[in-house]
């Protein structure tokens, strides 16, 4: 089993209690209350079901753009596009649903549940156009 060092832990841990503390002063320095702000932020974020399900559904394709960013580094190679290939992708993957589905008013879940491997490797596709076609 492997052992984990208390030492690799600190720094993250500090520099989350830093920033907050930053964020304390920032925020009594104009007037507000920072301990409301702040659990109004985490209950906002987690604070129940729905609120857990919302803060999964928008961070997820930053979670996968910065893991794609992080590919791209462990390749050696510099990648800083890729905001806007997840955007490309996006913008593919609706095209392509309206192609396929129509203006019939049906609705494609975000899951991507009902779409064919076809069609999400095509909106893939659209995020590699933005990487590889619109280099400066």
């Amino acid at each position: 089993m492997a052992r984990i060092d208390i030492r690799s832990l600190l720094v993250p841990v500090l520099a989350v209690v830093a920033a907050m503390l930053v964020g304390m002063i920032l925020i009594y320095s104009i007037g507000y209350d920072a301990l409301f702000a702040y659990q109004a932020l985490i209950t906002g974020a987690i604070g129940s079901p729905s609120a857990i399900g919302t803060t999964l559904l928008r961070s997820t394709p930053i979670i996968l753009t910065g893991l794609s960013v992080m590919i791209a580094f462990r390749a050696g190679l510099f990648n800083i596009g890729g905001q806007g290939q997840a955007i490309m992708g996006l913008l593919a993957g609706g095209v392509i649903a309206v192609r396929i589905y129509g203006a019939r008013g049906r609705i494609v879940r975000p899951s991507g549940a009902g779409v064919s491997r076809r069609e999400r490797m095509r909106g893939a596709e659209g995020g590699g156009v933005g990487a590889g076609g619109l280099r400066a």
